[in-house]
């Protein structure tokens, strides 16, 4: 099974892929800690990512497939990729998407999370939102809790803009596949993840062919 993860930043893809990863062995690939992780290649290409800028789709494309390539798995979690209906048509031509979650936020939530994450600086993995605050080691390599220096408000609001100019058309063209769900993920985490639980189980079930191809679909409140 490949899913692909749309929500803004801030909105728990990492938590809920990690969890999926882990439940049904598939593999959580973050476009974002790929290209953190390739700081030379991004200054080759003048590219801040702690400036909120874009990257292009082939230098994405470039670093997934190798990725991929490197890494068979059973499956797939995307994260950060599509974020254009362009980039969703390009991702088609070698990678079969079975289901779209979008965890669905409001802007007050994402800055409040934003402003208050910590992430590893070895291993870029973040630390889990119902950790306590005085844990200042990561859980999984033991390095240092840092804040990323793009986690201001200015930043915050500039990237929920543009996620949100391309998000609209992109949850559309899923919507017309009969791909989209859509989880309140301004719940508590393991709330969120119960309702993914229950999409992906529908999903592996073949609940969707028994309803004509139409996703579980959680409207968020």
């Amino acid at each position: 099974m490949n899913i692909v993860l749309l929500g803004s930043p801030g909105s728990g893809k990492s938590f809920v892929g990690g969890k999926l990863e882990n439940e049904y062995g598939l593999m959580h690939i973050s476009t974002g800690n790929l290209l953190r992780k390739n700081d030379t290649l991004l200054k080759a290409h003048n590219i801040d990512l702690s400036n909120g800028d874009l990257v292009s789709d082939e230098l994405v494309f470039t670093l997934l497939k190798e990725h991929i390539k490197n890494n068979p798995a059973n499956g797939y979690i995307l994260d950060g990729i599509p974020r254009t209906i362009e980039q969703a048509i390009d991702l088609e031509k070698f990678f079969d998407v079975d289901t779209v979650l979008f965890l669905n936020v409001t802007d007050n939530t994402v800055i409040s999370r934003l402003m208050n994450r910590y992430v590893c600086k070895d291993c870029g993995k973040l630390k889990p939102a119902d950790e306590p605050a005085e844990i200042k080691v990561c859980n999984l390599c033991g390095g240092e809790l840092v804040k990323r220096t793009d986690d201001n408000y200015d930043i915050i609001k500039h990237r929920i803009e543009v996620f949100k100019n391309h998000n609209e058309p992109l949850k559309q063209y899923y919507t017309v596949q009969h791909k989209l769900n859509t989880v309140n993920a301004n719940l508590k985490p393991d709330t969120v993840y119960k309702k993914v639980q229950k999409i992906i189980g529908a999903v592996k079930s073949n609940d969707n062919k028994n309803r004509k191809g139409r996703p579980v679909h959680e409207v968020c409140r």
